[in-house]
């Protein structure tokens, strides 16, 4: 599947990387790389792309796992699961942190790793993106919910090119939208500052559908009675919608509810169907400090059956539990596995719940261990009877991945866990950095892709998987086009 040029000199990460406190492994070997025209071979292959190679690269392998490191900072921090576009595993970059300095070269791109030559390609630019992209191959359309220049930027997925864009909304997106019958849903942020609240942007915290060309056709927003910072990516199941929401601020007060830290049924006009917010109505808040918000985690995940699983990234009252909900599908409530967690983060905003072609769900959570804090790999059954599968040091931030309906693929920091459906670790990878992951891992014609929040890709090609199985919903945003979508409708 990939090709990678093998040298004698080794480069350590920290240096490629312009201080990134993310390391490769000591053993790794590794070549440099910089590229920015055709006019430079990429490692491996003769043949050229017509996007250019990334610059700064750094190639290299760690055993039997092959990688590549891009110029990243300490400003670096990839939320974005790839998907797959041709050729192309894409995914979209991303910076943390209002004012953080210095930022990486690469920090306002769409990525494009290409799974025949094995080299990284810089697809579009100008825009910075939290989310997950969503492909809509029969119509030819790629869209790219941004945090800089516009909530939606729609793509032409065969050249990349922007073809419309929405900045009358004035604000902007981090989190991945769904299509639906023609339309393009997504939400907006709604952080507690002055962009959102001094004035009150009454955009902020808003629903919004979009045509390809750019026209907003169906909204709900603080007008409406709705105002949450819709942090969870948007589902379907081919005629409803599914949204989670986070902080329902609005000036400088959040007592009146707005369906903050809720989620929503809606159909395709935006009109309320029904709500679920457990524990305390609105956002509860654990006393942690900063975002403790109980926000939706992910995104609200839908069974075969037509029921959902949502999760929480905090507490949702004061008994300091985390929480996997399975719902029906009027959003009652049939039954909750609980964790207690403590008041710190257990879901993280972009890590989802995945279903096997039992109904059984997946997630990972971090868990208080002492002074330092444990991932953790759950199986819980559709009465909500959970089973611990693995641990692994650290946080387990990215969503359980499934695999020839036997295995878990399990993203720790620097690790990659191979997990039995019944807890049995079958392998473990070193990846090619020490980073955290966040981004769902990605199988594709039997190698595994896994790219960290530094922006590192490292590939698995000997674990001997074929792909997903037949889980229902196998990874974040449930397939490789990012559609966040089942049709259920027939």
């Amino acid at each position: 599947m990939t090709r990678f040029i093998t040298a004698l000199l080794t480069i350590t990460l920290l240096a490629a990387c312009g201080g990134s406190e993310a390391s490769a492994p000591d053993d790794a070997v590794t070549t440099t790389v910089s590229a920015s025209t055709s006019t430079t071979d990429p490692p491996g292959d003769p043949a050229l792309s017509e996007f250019p190679e990334a610059e700064g690269l750094v190639y290299g392998t760690n055993g039997s796992v092959e990688y590549v490191t891009i110029p990243a900072t300490e400003c670096t921090y990839v939320t974005s699961s790839p998907i797959v576009v041709d050729e192309m595993l894409v995914w979209s970059m991303h910076d943390h942190g209002h004012g953080c300095e210095p930022r990486d070269a690469l920090s306002a791109t769409l990525l494009g790793y290409d799974l025949s030559t094995g080299t990284l390609h810089v697809l579009a630019e100008g825009y910075t993106g939290e989310a997950t992209p969503a492909l809509v191959e029969a119509e030819g359309l790629l869209f790219w919910n941004t945090t800089f220049g516009g909530a939606v930027q729609v793509l032409d997925p065969a050249t990349f090119e922007v073809i419309a864009t929405n900045e009358e909304l004035s604000v902007v997106s981090d989190s991945s939208g769904v299509y639906l019958d023609g339309t393009y849903y997504f939400g907006t942020i709604n952080t507690p500052e002055d962009n959102c609240q001094d004035p009150i942007k009454e955009t902020c915290g808003g629903l919004y559908g979009m045509t390809s060309d750019g026209t907003i056709v169906a909204r709900l927003a603080t007008e409406d009675g709705f105002r949450s910072w819709v942090g969870a990516g948007i589902t379907t199941d081919g005629e409803y919608l599914y949204v989670g929401g986070g902080p329902q601020h609005h000036g400088d007060s959040d007592d009146e509810y707005l369906y903050g830290c809720s989620v929503v049924k809606l159909d395709a006009s935006l009109e309320v169907v029904a709500s679920f917010d457990p524990g305390d109505e609105g956002c509860h808040r654990t006393g942690a400090g900063n975002a403790d918000e109980d926000a939706v985690a992910g995104e609200i995940v839908i069974s075969m059956d037509g029921t959902l699983w949502v999760q929480f990234a905090h507490a949702v009252d004061d008994r300091n539990t985390y929480a996997l909900f399975h719902l029906d599908e009027n959003l009652e409530e049939m039954c909750a596995f609980e964790v207690e967690v403590g008041p710190l983060m257990a879901a993280g905003y972009y890590q989802g719940v995945t279903i096997d072609a039992e109904g059984n769900a997946y997630v990972s959570i971090t868990v208080p261990d002492g002074a330092r804090r444990t991932a953790e790999l759950w199986k819980v059954t559709p009465d909500c009877t959970g089973t611990l599968l693995d641990t692994a040091p650290g946080q387990g931030t990215s969503t359980p991945v499934l695999a020839d309906d036997s295995v878990v693929l399990f993203a720790v920091s620097g690790e990659l866990r191979v997990v039995s459906t019944e807890g049995e670790l079958v392998a473990a990878y070193e990846l090619g950095t020490d980073a955290p992951v966040v981004s769902s891992p990605v199988i594709v014609d039997g190698s595994i892709f896994v790219v960290a929040t530094d922006g590192t890709v490292s590939v698995i090609s000997d674990a001997g998987l074929e792909g997903y199985g037949d889980a229902w919903w196998p990874r974040f945003r449930h397939d490789d086009s990012g559609s966040g979508a089942v049709n259920l409708a027939g």
